[in-house]
């Protein structure tokens, strides 16, 4: 809004998220009816998009406000919000500090999950290969055996029967050569269960969302996908390629991300195809098929419209399987893993 008071162009801002920031900008295509006041003309999202919350007015997020009025001294008070707003900084950041954080033991499902109180404008949206690898590090204690990854799912995912447990369980077999990270054979297996449990989450949580997403944005909206397979065998991070920062200012700049000299970036279509990224930059477009995807062929399988959804995931306007149970346009909201947050004693 205010973008010209630093010398930008109101009418050229594209917002950026990555992980929970990625989540947050597909919350500002579907937030106001999908109006954005002109705000922003794209999005990048990368390495999150929207996923199931629930309503401000569904009282999910009560019990961690309770806990958090009652830490802070404010229970007793008769308007426990103005109490908390008057609450000293250190001792507001101490109460905070007792719900568990990102790589504890309580970690999901999150605690301070977004709730919703759709804007058509140019997209990217991709992930990495390995998406689950480093959320449930703080996980590892549960993960040993096949028996401690089948009761953790079933922790986060209490309205799953036990037939769909198993029929998900044995297509994320505890084979650390099928795990994740993916094509690193029996290396980073930490624990029995947590090469088992990535592949599982990382489908679960980021891939199937995010093909959910192009799936159902590239009707109406320039969409463009990605999945990144770099750096699998380094010990850090490291940095941005430069393929990846010619690209996103290509694509703020003209709502297009091909740069001049790389491989062609196509927009995501019914082909359903989606550009690769290795250790060397971008290498070229590939069918966003289920290879590791498991959740997606499962998903596929139950679908009433498997012929599409055997190409993109699944069709937005079937119900593909018993763990999809409502449509929320223009996303399909995965109920059956919503959970009242964690609750620490």
């Amino acid at each position: 809004k205010y973008i010209s008071e630093f010398g930008g162009d109101p009418s050229k801002v594209t917002i950026f998220g990555e992980s929970s920031g990625a989540i947050a900008v597909s919350y500002h295509l579907l937030i106001n009816n999908g109006d954005n006041e002109g705000l922003f003309r794209a999005a990048i999202c990368e390495s999150g998009s929207a996923f199931p919350v629930e309503t401000l007015s569904s009282g999910a997020g009560q019990p961690i406000y309770d806990k958090i009025v009652n830490y802070t001294g404010c229970a007793s008070s008769s308007n426990s919000l103005d109490c908390l707003r008057a609450v000293e900084y250190e001792h507001l950041f101490a109460a905070v500090n007792r719900i568990p954080g990102l790589f504890s033991s309580g970690s999901f499902p999150s605690p301070f999950s977004p709730f919703i109180d759709d804007a058509k404008v140019p997209l990217i949206s991709g992930n990495q290969d390995d998406e689950g690898t480093l959320l449930i590090l703080g996980q590892l204690s549960r993960l040993i055996t096949e028996d401690d990854v089948r009761q953790y799912f079933q922790y986060l995912c209490p309205k799953a029967s036990e037939t769909e447990t198993t029929e998900i369980l044995q297509l994320y077999p505890q084979d650390i050569t099928q795990g994740s990270p993916f094509n690193t054979g029996i290396l980073n297996a930490i624990t029995p269960g947590y090469k088992q449990y990535a592949a599982l989450f990382g489908d679960f949580t980021f891939q199937a969302f995010r093909r959910l997403t192009l799936r159902t944005t590239q009707s109406v909206m320039p969409s463009y996908g990605y999945i990144d397979r770099a750096m699998k065998f380094t010990p850090v991070v490291g940095r941005r390629s430069d393929d990846f920062q010619a690209r996103w200012i290509a694509f703020t700049n003209t709502l297009d991300p091909n740069f001049p000299g790389l491989p062609l970036w196509e927009p995501y279509s019914n082909g359903a195809r989606i550009l690769e990224f290795q250790d060397t930059g971008s290498i070229g477009m590939q069918r966003n098929t289920c290879l590791k995807n498991q959740i997606c062929k499962h998903l596929d399988a139950n679908s009433a419209d498997s012929h599409q959804a055997k190409k993109v995931f699944m069709s937005p306007t079937r119900f593909p399987s018993k763990l999809y149970k409502r449509l929320g346009p223009p996303f399909l909201v995965l109920q059956d893993c919503i959970r009242d947050p964690y609750l620490p004693s």
